[in-house]
């Protein structure tokens, strides 16, 4: 099984009042499954770059608007230029109008990426090897990155036994998620920060809204996670 270590763009936490939250990822028309077979049917694989049975991976990244419009097509930083890249970034810029995201309840603008593997295989009917594209992405939670942030500095409950004993820490929840998105086997291994803090941590994940599935082979998968929640409990008024 393919393991994830996220880590977010900044660490949390604080006390915050629960409130009911929404989170939905930016949707291609017709779901996930309409999407993985849109990107590969119109692919076209480079002739003329070597390419091995180990493959060369490529990601493109792009933003989602609040009106499901596709901009800023980029690659990431440090990306060398290839002709497999240029062939994923050109279908990811005539990519359909997706349905927006929402974080918080208001539709956003959603960070996108794609990213897939250029490869070569022994076909059955065929002598000769053939090269070709299959999407390989890790499972995402609804809006990227800075929507699990968000959910999770809105939904985390400081316990009060933790604050009473100024107890912080890192807490480290693994779970997997599953093929339909549902986040499972949620634990808390090795050491115990205690005081309700590994109790919450699984609480707030178990809570998650679904996932969208990892794909691997064309296939969705289950995954699994390891999510690093800081607790920082608050300084006592002077």
């Amino acid at each position: 099984m393919t393991r994830y270590f996220i880590i977010l763009p900044f660490l949390l936490l604080f006390i915050l009042p629960t409130t009911a939250q929404v989170y939905r990822d930016a949707i291609f028309p017709g779901g996930l499954d309409s999407m993985i077979q849109y990107v590969q049917s119109r692919v076209k694989v480079p002739d003329e770059a070597p390419l091995t049975e180990k493959g060369t991976f490529v990601t493109v990244e792009f933003t989602v608007t609040d009106k499901g419009k596709i901009t800023q097509v980029r690659t990431p930083r440090g990306t060398t230029a290839s002709p497999f890249l240029d062939a994923l970034v050109e279908v990811v810029e005539g990519l359909p109008d997706f349905t927006p995201g929402v974080i918080h309840g208001k539709k956003s603008d959603v960070e996108y990426s794609l990213k897939g593997r250029f490869f070569v295989k022994k076909a059955a009917d065929s002598v000769a090897p053939v090269r070709t594209f299959e999407l390989e992405q890790p499972p995402r939670f609804p809006g990227g990155l800075e929507a699990l942030a968000d959910y999770l500095s809105a939904n985390i409950r400081y316990p009060r036994d933790a604050i009473r004993n100024g107890v912080s820490g890192i807490v480290k929840v693994s779970f997997d998620v599953d093929t339909d998105g549902t986040p499972v086997n949620i634990s808390v291994p090795g050491r115990q920060l205690g005081y309700g803090l590994e109790e919450e941590g699984i609480r707030v994940v178990s809570k998650m809204p679904g996932w969208v599935p990892g794909i691997q082979h064309n296939k969705k998968v289950k995954v699994h996670f390891n999510l690093p929640i800081r607790f920082r409990a608050p300084l006592p008024r002077p």
